[in-house]
């Protein structure tokens, strides 16, 4: 805002460069250019403060996102561990803390803008051990990873859902030829996620994490990110490129 001062030295400084008849028409030019730059002041002032409201609500959303994942597969896991403890099974332990690494990154890391591409890789290792402890069956898992740039990160969690989808289909704890197939390649700071899995019994509709995916997708990449979906002869394939 111009200040008294500001203003008393740019009149003095108009009456000495051009003389008093001037002043006239100096004030007319003051009196229209002042209120016109009050005017934009205020409507700058509003856009940043929409702008900001606009990023909180954002943040917020995202925010709520993230705690709606894996839900039902933490619980699921803490009622098999409560069964398995009570027949002291050798696997309570091991999927103690295998759960616990998990529910650590997801606290913790899942709470920060960008996590290191490789945690994330670990974090997808370790949620697969976990399935097959939770229900001791020699699933056919074929796990590839290629990371080209070391320092490359990625929104937390984003990638869990690709796979939590394909373990609640793929039916791997009933049917013994079951198999899922991941490949996860970063190269030119562009990412390639594909998970194929097979299943014997088609989904009704899609889960509420597909859903939660394309939102976060949309919020945090929006027209860098390619998502595609194929369903034919009993398997199901799911394709996520990212420009990070």
């Amino acid at each position: 805002m111009i200040g008294f001062s500001t203003l008393f030295l740019g009149t003095a400084w108009v009456l000495f460069a051009f003389g008093q008849n001037d002043l006239l028409l100096f004030v007319l030019c003051l009196s229209v250019c002042l209120p016109v730059g009050y005017l934009l002041l205020d409507r700058l002032a509003q856009r940043n403060e929409l702008l900001r409201m606009r990023q909180e609500a954002l943040r917020s959303e995202l925010s709520l996102l993230k705690h709606q994942i894996n839900p039902h597969f933490f619980f699921n896991t803490l009622n098999s561990l409560y069964a398995l403890t009570l027949s002291g099974s050798e696997r309570a332990p091991q999927m103690i803390l295998a759960l616990s690494d998990l529910m650590r990154f997801t606290i913790y890391e899942g709470k920060r803008d960008h996590v290191p591409l490789k945690d994330e890789v670990t974090y997808l290792m370790n949620y697969v051990n976990l399935y097959q402890l939770r229900f001791d069956a020699s699933l056919n898992v074929n796990f590839h990873v290629e990371i080209e740039h070391e320092d490359q990160s990625i929104a937390p969690l984003l990638l869990i859902m690709l796979l939590e989808n394909a373990f609640k289909h793929g039916s791997f704890a009933q049917a013994e030829d079951a198999w899922l197939q991941v490949s996860l390649v970063e190269s030119d700071r562009t990412l390639k996620f594909e998970v194929a899995n097979s299943y014997h019994q088609k989904p009704s509709k899609p889960g509420m994490g597909l859903t939660n995916l394309k939102r976060r997708l949309g919020l945090l990449y929006p027209g860098r990110y390619d998502l595609d979906f194929q369903d034919r002869e009993q398997v199901f394939k799911a394709s996520l490129r990212i420009d990070l």
